[in-house]
Protein backbone atom coordinates (compact mmCIF):
# COMPACT_ATOMS: atom_id res chain seq x y z
CA UNK A 1 0.00 0.00 0.00
CA UNK A 2 3.07 2.26 1.02
CA UNK A 3 4.83 1.68 -2.43
CA UNK A 4 1.49 2.22 -4.28
CA UNK A 5 1.00 5.55 -2.47
CA UNK A 6 4.37 7.01 -2.91
CA UNK A 7 4.27 6.14 -6.89
CA UNK A 8 1.12 7.49 -7.19
CA UNK A 9 2.14 10.79 -5.22
CA UNK A 10 5.24 11.05 -7.78
CA UNK A 11 3.05 10.66 -10.70
CA UNK A 12 1.12 13.53 -9.09
CA UNK A 13 3.97 16.03 -8.45
CA UNK A 14 4.55 15.18 -12.47
CA UNK A 15 1.47 16.54 -13.31
CA UNK A 16 1.08 19.45 -11.09
CA UNK A 17 4.75 20.75 -12.55
CA UNK A 18 3.39 20.67 -16.10
CA UNK A 19 0.69 22.59 -14.83
CA UNK A 20 2.97 24.92 -13.17
CA UNK A 21 5.12 25.20 -16.06
CA UNK A 22 1.42 25.98 -18.06
CA UNK A 23 0.36 28.56 -15.68
CA UNK A 24 3.80 29.91 -15.64
CA UNK A 25 5.32 30.12 -19.19
CA UNK A 26 2.00 29.33 -21.78
CA UNK A 27 -0.91 31.31 -19.84
CA UNK A 28 0.83 34.56 -19.02
CA UNK A 29 -1.12 36.16 -17.49
CA UNK A 30 -0.17 38.21 -14.79
CA UNK A 31 -3.65 38.71 -13.06
CA UNK A 32 -4.38 38.27 -9.06
CA UNK A 33 -6.05 34.96 -9.73
CA UNK A 34 -3.16 33.42 -11.46
CA UNK A 35 -0.44 34.74 -9.13
CA UNK A 36 -2.58 32.86 -6.99
CA UNK A 37 -2.77 29.75 -8.28
CA UNK A 38 0.73 29.29 -9.32
CA UNK A 39 1.14 29.39 -5.14
CA UNK A 40 -1.46 26.97 -4.50
CA UNK A 41 0.29 24.37 -7.09
CA UNK A 42 3.51 25.13 -5.65
CA UNK A 43 2.19 24.69 -2.29
CA UNK A 44 1.12 21.25 -3.38
CA UNK A 45 4.02 20.14 -4.94
CA UNK A 46 6.18 20.67 -1.22
CA UNK A 47 3.22 18.97 0.05
CA UNK A 48 3.57 16.12 -1.84
CA UNK A 49 7.12 15.66 -1.43
CA UNK A 50 7.26 16.24 2.14
CA UNK A 51 4.32 13.30 2.44
CA UNK A 52 6.25 11.32 0.35
CA UNK A 53 9.76 11.50 2.35
CA UNK A 54 7.64 10.72 5.61
CA UNK A 55 6.38 7.54 3.44
CA UNK A 56 9.69 6.36 3.30
CA UNK A 57 11.23 7.20 6.47
CA UNK A 58 8.24 5.61 8.21
CA UNK A 59 9.52 3.01 9.84
CA UNK A 60 12.94 4.01 10.34
CA UNK A 61 14.19 4.21 13.70
CA UNK A 62 15.83 6.86 15.30
CA UNK A 63 14.55 9.71 13.31
CA UNK A 64 11.75 10.31 15.36
CA UNK A 65 11.96 14.14 15.22
CA UNK A 66 12.04 14.27 11.89
CA UNK A 67 8.83 12.26 11.29
CA UNK A 68 7.30 14.44 13.48
CA UNK A 69 8.20 17.67 12.04
CA UNK A 70 7.32 16.32 8.50
CA UNK A 71 3.75 15.08 9.81
CA UNK A 72 3.30 18.55 11.22
CA UNK A 73 4.41 20.30 8.49
CA UNK A 74 1.63 18.29 6.49
CA UNK A 75 -0.96 19.58 8.52
CA UNK A 76 0.73 23.17 7.95
CA UNK A 77 0.39 22.96 4.11
CA UNK A 78 -2.57 20.99 4.47
CA UNK A 79 -4.67 24.59 6.24
CA UNK A 80 -2.18 26.30 3.79
CA UNK A 81 -4.12 25.16 0.65
CA UNK A 82 -7.34 25.08 2.23
CA UNK A 83 -6.91 28.78 2.96
CA UNK A 84 -5.34 29.21 -0.62
CA UNK A 85 -8.67 27.42 -2.48
CA UNK A 86 -10.65 30.71 -0.37
CA UNK A 87 -8.12 32.83 -1.42
CA UNK A 88 -8.91 32.12 -5.28
CA UNK A 89 -12.46 31.73 -5.38
CA UNK A 90 -12.26 35.43 -3.57
CA UNK A 91 -9.93 36.27 -6.89
CA UNK A 92 -12.66 34.91 -9.01
CA UNK A 93 -15.77 36.77 -7.55
CA UNK A 94 -13.34 40.06 -7.40
CA UNK A 95 -12.52 39.60 -11.07
CA UNK A 96 -16.36 38.70 -12.36
CA UNK A 97 -17.48 41.40 -10.33
CA UNK A 98 -14.59 43.72 -11.69
CA UNK A 99 -13.95 44.78 -7.69
CA UNK A 100 -11.44 44.28 -4.90
CA UNK A 101 -12.79 41.70 -2.93
CA UNK A 102 -10.54 40.88 0.62
CA UNK A 103 -9.92 38.60 3.04
CA UNK A 104 -11.97 39.05 5.90
CA UNK A 105 -9.30 39.42 9.20
CA UNK A 106 -11.53 36.61 10.94
CA UNK A 107 -10.64 33.87 8.30
CA UNK A 108 -6.83 35.09 8.96
CA UNK A 109 -7.49 34.77 12.94
CA UNK A 110 -9.23 31.73 12.26
CA UNK A 111 -6.63 29.84 11.10
CA UNK A 112 -3.64 31.51 13.27
CA UNK A 113 -5.28 30.36 16.08
CA UNK A 114 -5.77 26.59 14.28
CA UNK A 115 -1.98 26.33 13.64
CA UNK A 116 -1.57 27.63 17.50
CA UNK A 117 -3.82 24.65 19.29
CA UNK A 118 -2.73 22.00 16.45
CA UNK A 119 0.66 22.47 17.38
CA UNK A 120 0.24 22.44 21.00
CA UNK A 121 -2.04 19.17 20.37
CA UNK A 122 0.60 17.51 18.38
CA UNK A 123 3.49 18.02 20.80
CA UNK A 124 1.18 16.39 23.34
CA UNK A 125 0.88 13.28 21.23
CA UNK A 126 -3.09 13.65 21.16
CA UNK A 127 -3.32 14.42 16.98
CA UNK A 128 -0.44 11.62 15.97
CA UNK A 129 2.08 9.93 17.84
CA UNK A 130 5.66 8.82 16.40
CA UNK A 131 6.88 5.99 18.38
CA UNK A 132 9.77 3.92 17.12
CA UNK A 133 9.88 5.55 13.89
CA UNK A 134 6.21 4.72 13.07
CA UNK A 135 3.54 7.22 12.61
CA UNK A 136 0.37 6.67 14.58
CA UNK A 137 -2.77 8.40 14.25
CA UNK A 138 -3.98 10.20 17.67
CA UNK A 139 -7.02 10.15 19.73
CA UNK A 140 -8.16 13.74 18.36
CA UNK A 141 -7.00 13.27 15.07
CA UNK A 142 -10.18 14.41 14.08
CA UNK A 143 -9.58 17.63 15.20
CA UNK A 144 -6.84 18.69 13.05
CA UNK A 145 -9.41 18.08 9.98
CA UNK A 146 -11.54 20.59 11.74
CA UNK A 147 -10.08 23.98 10.04
CA UNK A 148 -10.15 21.97 6.63
CA UNK A 149 -13.49 20.42 6.31
CA UNK A 150 -15.34 24.03 8.29
CA UNK A 151 -13.23 25.74 5.19
CA UNK A 152 -14.27 23.83 2.68
CA UNK A 153 -17.93 24.30 4.33
CA UNK A 154 -17.50 27.69 3.89
CA UNK A 155 -15.88 28.21 0.55
CA UNK A 156 -19.31 25.76 -0.46
CA UNK A 157 -21.29 28.57 0.92
CA UNK A 158 -19.64 31.46 -0.72
CA UNK A 159 -19.94 29.55 -4.19
CA UNK A 160 -23.58 28.69 -4.09
CA UNK A 161 -24.27 32.30 -2.84
CA UNK A 162 -22.32 33.29 -5.64
CA UNK A 163 -23.93 31.10 -8.15
CA UNK A 164 -25.41 33.73 -10.89
CA UNK A 165 -21.95 35.76 -10.74
CA UNK A 166 -19.67 32.49 -11.33
CA UNK A 167 -22.08 31.10 -13.64
CA UNK A 168 -23.15 27.37 -13.81
CA UNK A 169 -19.72 26.58 -15.40
CA UNK A 170 -17.40 27.83 -12.90
CA UNK A 171 -19.82 26.81 -9.82
CA UNK A 172 -19.92 23.34 -10.76
CA UNK A 173 -16.11 22.92 -10.78
CA UNK A 174 -15.55 24.39 -8.08
CA UNK A 175 -18.12 22.90 -5.95
CA UNK A 176 -16.48 19.45 -7.02
CA UNK A 177 -13.21 20.52 -5.99
CA UNK A 178 -14.60 21.06 -2.55
CA UNK A 179 -16.02 17.62 -2.56
CA UNK A 180 -13.54 15.03 -3.78
CA UNK A 181 -10.50 16.17 -0.90
CA UNK A 182 -13.21 15.98 1.82
CA UNK A 183 -14.62 12.96 0.68
CA UNK A 184 -11.05 11.70 1.12
CA UNK A 185 -10.47 13.13 4.66
CA UNK A 186 -13.07 10.61 5.83
CA UNK A 187 -12.15 8.04 4.05
CA UNK A 188 -9.01 8.40 5.51
CA UNK A 189 -10.24 8.94 9.55
CA UNK A 190 -12.27 5.51 8.98
CA UNK A 191 -9.13 3.67 7.18
CA UNK A 192 -5.69 4.85 8.54
CA UNK A 193 -3.67 3.08 5.57
CA UNK A 194 -5.64 4.54 2.62
CA UNK A 195 -4.05 8.14 2.22
CA UNK A 196 -5.22 9.84 -0.78
CA UNK A 197 -5.77 12.83 0.31
CA UNK A 198 -3.31 15.21 -1.83
CA UNK A 199 -3.40 12.75 -4.63
CA UNK A 200 -7.15 13.91 -5.25
CA UNK A 201 -6.16 17.61 -4.60
CA UNK A 202 -3.68 17.42 -7.37
CA UNK A 203 -5.84 15.85 -9.49
CA UNK A 204 -8.76 18.48 -8.68
CA UNK A 205 -5.90 21.31 -9.04
CA UNK A 206 -5.25 19.73 -12.71
CA UNK A 207 -9.55 19.82 -13.49
CA UNK A 208 -9.10 23.59 -12.42
CA UNK A 209 -6.26 24.20 -14.98
CA UNK A 210 -7.92 22.75 -17.77
CA UNK A 211 -11.66 23.56 -17.18
CA UNK A 212 -10.96 27.27 -15.31
CA UNK A 213 -7.88 28.48 -15.90
CA UNK A 214 -6.50 27.28 -19.35
CA UNK A 215 -10.16 28.28 -20.27
CA UNK A 216 -9.77 31.70 -19.20
CA UNK A 217 -7.04 32.01 -21.60
CA UNK A 218 -8.77 30.96 -24.45
CA UNK A 219 -11.48 33.32 -24.10
CA UNK A 220 -8.86 35.99 -22.95
CA UNK A 221 -7.25 35.70 -26.56
CA UNK A 222 -10.67 35.01 -28.23
CA UNK A 223 -11.56 38.61 -27.23
CA UNK A 224 -7.80 39.82 -28.06
CA UNK A 225 -8.86 38.88 -31.33
CA UNK A 226 -11.61 40.26 -31.70
CA UNK A 227 -10.13 43.74 -30.30
CA UNK A 228 -7.21 43.47 -32.55
CA UNK A 229 -9.57 42.98 -35.57
CA UNK A 230 -11.56 45.57 -34.68
CA UNK A 231 -8.73 47.93 -33.94
CA UNK A 232 -7.05 46.75 -37.83
CA UNK A 233 -9.88 46.80 -39.67
CA UNK A 234 -11.18 50.03 -41.85
CA UNK A 235 -14.90 50.77 -40.73
CA UNK A 236 -16.17 51.25 -44.41
CA UNK A 237 -14.15 48.87 -46.45
CA UNK A 238 -13.55 46.38 -44.13
CA UNK A 239 -10.21 45.83 -45.27
CA UNK A 240 -7.08 46.28 -42.96
CA UNK A 241 -6.52 50.30 -42.18
CA UNK A 242 -3.64 52.01 -41.52
CA UNK A 243 -2.39 50.98 -38.39
CA UNK A 244 -2.41 47.11 -40.20
CA UNK A 245 0.09 48.45 -42.48
CA UNK A 246 2.18 50.35 -40.48
CA UNK A 247 2.63 47.05 -38.45
CA UNK A 248 3.22 45.13 -41.28
CA UNK A 249 5.89 47.70 -42.38
CA UNK A 250 7.80 46.69 -38.96
CA UNK A 251 7.03 43.19 -39.56
CA UNK A 252 8.52 42.58 -43.11
CA UNK A 253 11.84 44.84 -41.57
CA UNK A 254 12.40 42.52 -38.68
CA UNK A 255 12.16 39.51 -40.92
CA UNK A 256 14.26 41.28 -43.96
CA UNK A 257 12.43 39.64 -46.59
CA UNK A 258 14.92 38.91 -50.05
CA UNK A 259 14.15 41.91 -51.60
CA UNK A 260 12.87 39.87 -54.98
CA UNK A 261 10.10 38.22 -52.74
CA UNK A 262 7.89 41.45 -51.86
CA UNK A 263 6.34 43.51 -54.69
CA UNK A 264 3.80 46.81 -53.95
CA UNK A 265 1.26 48.49 -55.58
CA UNK A 266 0.08 51.68 -54.89
CA UNK A 267 -3.61 53.02 -55.51
CA UNK A 268 -5.67 56.19 -55.36
CA UNK A 269 -9.22 56.64 -56.68
CA UNK A 270 -9.65 58.68 -59.82
CA UNK A 271 -12.42 61.07 -59.50
CA UNK A 272 -13.70 60.37 -56.24
CA UNK A 273 -14.17 64.53 -55.69
CA UNK A 274 -16.60 65.16 -58.31
CA UNK A 275 -18.10 62.12 -56.94
CA UNK A 276 -18.61 63.40 -53.70
CA UNK A 277 -19.58 66.63 -55.01
CA UNK A 278 -22.13 65.90 -57.61
CA UNK A 279 -23.59 62.92 -55.82
CA UNK A 280 -23.00 63.36 -52.10
CA UNK A 281 -20.38 61.52 -50.16
CA UNK A 282 -22.92 58.70 -49.64
CA UNK A 283 -22.38 57.84 -53.52
CA UNK A 284 -18.44 58.95 -52.60
CA UNK A 285 -18.40 56.10 -49.44
CA UNK A 286 -20.06 53.77 -52.29
CA UNK A 287 -17.30 54.58 -54.66
CA UNK A 288 -14.81 53.42 -52.56
CA UNK A 289 -16.11 50.16 -51.32
CA UNK A 290 -17.15 49.65 -54.80
CA UNK A 291 -12.93 50.04 -55.45
CA UNK A 292 -12.36 47.68 -52.27
CA UNK A 293 -14.45 44.83 -53.67
CA UNK A 294 -12.35 44.81 -56.54
CA UNK A 295 -9.41 44.81 -55.11
CA UNK A 296 -10.60 41.75 -53.22
CA UNK A 297 -11.28 39.53 -56.53
CA UNK A 298 -8.12 39.86 -57.35
CA UNK A 299 -5.68 40.47 -54.03
CA UNK A 300 -5.97 38.59 -50.75
CA UNK A 301 -7.52 40.13 -47.78
CA UNK A 302 -4.31 39.56 -45.68
CA UNK A 303 -2.60 41.81 -49.01
CA UNK A 304 -4.72 44.80 -48.93
CA UNK A 305 -4.77 48.12 -46.55
CA UNK A 306 -6.94 51.65 -46.88
CA UNK A 307 -3.97 53.62 -45.70
CA UNK A 308 -5.92 57.06 -46.23
CA UNK A 309 -9.47 58.44 -47.59
CA UNK A 310 -8.90 57.12 -51.45
CA UNK A 311 -5.15 55.35 -51.19
CA UNK A 312 -4.83 51.40 -51.14
CA UNK A 313 -1.95 50.00 -50.69
CA UNK A 314 -1.35 45.83 -51.76
CA UNK A 315 1.68 43.93 -50.45
CA UNK A 316 2.31 40.73 -51.87
CA UNK A 317 5.70 39.34 -50.19
CA UNK A 318 7.26 36.19 -51.47
CA UNK A 319 6.03 36.25 -55.10
CA UNK A 320 7.88 36.03 -58.36
CA UNK A 321 8.54 38.97 -60.74
CA UNK A 322 6.22 37.15 -63.16
CA UNK A 323 3.49 36.31 -60.90
CA UNK A 324 3.65 40.00 -59.75
CA UNK A 325 3.18 41.19 -63.21
CA UNK A 326 -0.03 38.86 -63.98
CA UNK A 327 -1.58 39.65 -61.05
CA UNK A 328 -1.49 43.67 -61.62
CA UNK A 329 -2.31 43.52 -65.31
CA UNK A 330 -5.47 41.30 -64.07
CA UNK A 331 -6.08 44.26 -61.72
CA UNK A 332 -6.23 46.81 -64.37
CA UNK A 333 -7.91 45.39 -66.64
CA UNK A 334 -10.85 44.87 -64.03
CA UNK A 335 -10.65 48.98 -63.21
CA UNK A 336 -10.97 50.00 -66.36
CA UNK A 337 -14.56 51.21 -66.63
CA UNK A 338 -15.46 52.37 -70.18
CA UNK A 339 -12.16 52.97 -70.77
CA UNK A 340 -12.00 55.49 -68.10
CA UNK A 341 -9.40 53.94 -65.02
CA UNK A 342 -11.36 54.12 -61.59
CA UNK A 343 -7.94 54.58 -59.97
CA UNK A 344 -4.24 55.34 -60.89
CA UNK A 345 -1.77 52.86 -59.61
CA UNK A 346 1.60 52.42 -59.08
CA UNK A 347 3.71 49.87 -58.42
CA UNK A 348 7.01 48.60 -57.22
CA UNK A 349 9.43 45.18 -56.82
CA UNK A 350 12.38 44.24 -55.27
CA UNK A 351 14.22 47.83 -55.22
CA UNK A 352 14.71 48.23 -52.00
CA UNK A 353 15.15 46.12 -48.55
CA UNK A 354 12.88 48.32 -46.97
CA UNK A 355 9.60 48.36 -47.53
CA UNK A 356 8.56 51.91 -46.61
CA UNK A 357 10.84 52.52 -49.40
CA UNK A 358 9.16 50.33 -52.32
CA UNK A 359 5.88 52.08 -51.15
CA UNK A 360 7.64 55.29 -51.64
CA UNK A 361 8.53 54.61 -55.30
CA UNK A 362 5.07 53.42 -56.03
CA UNK A 363 3.49 56.39 -54.91
CA UNK A 364 5.47 58.28 -57.12
CA UNK A 365 5.21 56.21 -60.20
CA UNK A 366 0.99 56.05 -58.76
CA UNK A 367 1.45 60.10 -59.01
CA UNK A 368 2.73 60.29 -62.90
CA UNK A 369 0.19 58.12 -63.58
CA UNK A 370 -2.44 60.45 -62.31
CA UNK A 371 -0.96 63.19 -64.09
CA UNK A 372 -1.13 61.20 -67.81
CA UNK A 373 -5.18 60.37 -66.18
CA UNK A 374 -5.45 64.04 -65.85
CA UNK A 375 -4.26 65.34 -69.20
CA UNK A 376 -6.66 62.80 -70.66
CA UNK A 377 -9.47 63.76 -68.59
CA UNK A 378 -8.92 67.52 -67.44
CA UNK A 379 -12.60 67.29 -66.33
CA UNK A 380 -11.71 65.02 -63.25
CA UNK A 381 -8.65 67.29 -61.98
CA UNK A 382 -9.74 68.31 -58.08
Amino acid sequence: MESAIIAMEALSIVVLLIVLYGSIFEIKMNNKKNRIFVAYIAVSVACLLIDILAWILNGKHGINWLLFILNLSLFYFGYAMAFGFHFYILAILGEKKKCKITIKKSSIIFLLVNLVVVTILAIFGKIFVISHGVYHMGKWYIFSQFYTITMMIYNLIIIVRNSKILGKHDTAVLASYIFFPVFTIIIHFFNHELSLSYIVVAMCQLMLYVLMQAEQVTNFRDREMVLMKETHTDVLTKLQNRRAFEELCEEVHKKMYDSNDIAVAFCDLNGLKNVNDSKGHEAGDEYIKKFAVMLQKNFRYDEIYRISGDEFVIVMTEITKSMYKKRIRSFRMRINEKNMPIASIGTAYGENYNIRGLVKLAEGRMYLEKEKFYKKYPEMRR
